[in-house]
């Protein structure tokens, strides 16, 4: 499963390559330095200086600018990371992916697997790919305390304690709140959001007393957005940001284990079985993603060593 190395996405030409074109010339200060360096101390430099004073003045803007974003990149990752650094050793390391059947949980897996590590993938479908020597596939209800303390234990047993845990799986009605029934708001929240604290609660010990471990919680744009008859799914990625945020404060403050790395991946629309039925008027401005890329992000993530919240657009 190779990783896409084009300047052009799956998704093809739109706003984001773009931003991404501007990021890395215009605000990129590995560009903007040498050429006011050129035009510093030059002959031929200093003579187009003279003659575009203006265009100087707005290259240095661009490179105070594009310092800045430096600077404040390198100091939001140091406060997320605690000012501390984690190594993996990805032949070693155990992850427990849930939704791992198919769609993003599935791409996920395979490419954590394509490093060496260990996977144990969760989910009530069976495998919608071959089989992989990495990847144990447990049957597993992440609704049902039971079922997950019963997968937890035989997951242990065999593979160990993992020491990566991705919440994946996800459940979306797509009905209106008239529309809808408790049961359907009671699942929603059980899948999005209560299966976090289930999970953590069964893995998270173990990576706690070896301060080392990586946590990722998929959310969604929609935490942030609440769409009409998306409102209990937006509710419950809401919930699920939050919990991002609360278990980093915990593991730092409460259980002194530093290293562990907590991400929260927050795509916008992804082309999976919840989506089928959507239409996107304006895919340059919000791209219907494909799950390889956010797959793709999200390992990419997971083998910085850094904390982090993901925006996948």
């Amino acid at each position: 499963m190779p990783t896409t190395r084009s300047w052009l996405p799956r998704e093809g030409f739109t706003i984001d390559v773009i931003s991404r074109i501007i990021r890395s010339t215009a605000f990129n200060p590995t560009v903007t330095l040498p050429l006011l360096l050129l035009a510093h101390y030059t002959n031929r430099g200093q003579q187009i200086a003279s003659n575009h004073e203006t265009a100087v003045r707005r290259l240095k803007l661009l490179l105070y600018i594009g310092i800045a974003r430096l600077l404040n990149d390198f100091l939001s990752r140091s406060v997320q990371n605690n000012w501390t650094s984690s190594k993996y050793n990805w032949d070693q390391e155990v992850a427990v992916v849930t939704g791992g059947s198919n769609g993003i949980g599935k791409h996920i897996a395979l490419r954590l697997a394509e490093k060496g590590v260990k996977i144990a993938s969760l989910d009530i479908q069976e495998p919608t790919y071959g089989p992989n020597p990495n990847i144990t596939h447990y049957t597993c209800d992440i609704t049902s305390a039971s079922s997950v303390r019963e997968t937890a234990e035989s997951i242990r047993s065999t593979l160990g304690d993992p020491t990566l845990l991705i919440n994946n799986a996800g459940f979306c009605a797509g009905l209106p709140i008239l529309s809808s029934t408790d049961e359907i708001n009671e699942r929603t929240f059980a899948v999005n959001t209560l299966s976090h604290f289930r999970l953590v609660r069964e893995f998270v010990p173990a990576m706690v007393t070896a301060n080392h471990g990586t946590i990722v919680t998929v959310a969604s744009i929609a935490a942030s957005v609440s769409t009409a008859s998306l409102v209990d799914y937006s509710s419950s990625k809401s919930a699920a940001l939050s919990f991002h945020e609360g278990l980093a404060a915990e593991l730092k403050t409460l259980y002194k284990a530093p290293k562990i790395r907590t991400v929260c991946v927050c795509p916008s629309w992804i082309e999976t079985n919840m989506t089928n039925l959507v239409k996107i008027r304006d895919k340059f401005v919000m791209p219907m993603l494909k799950v390889e890329t956010l797959a793709e992000r999200v390992v990419q993530q997971i083998v910085s060593g850094n904390s982090g919240v993901v925006v996948v657009s």
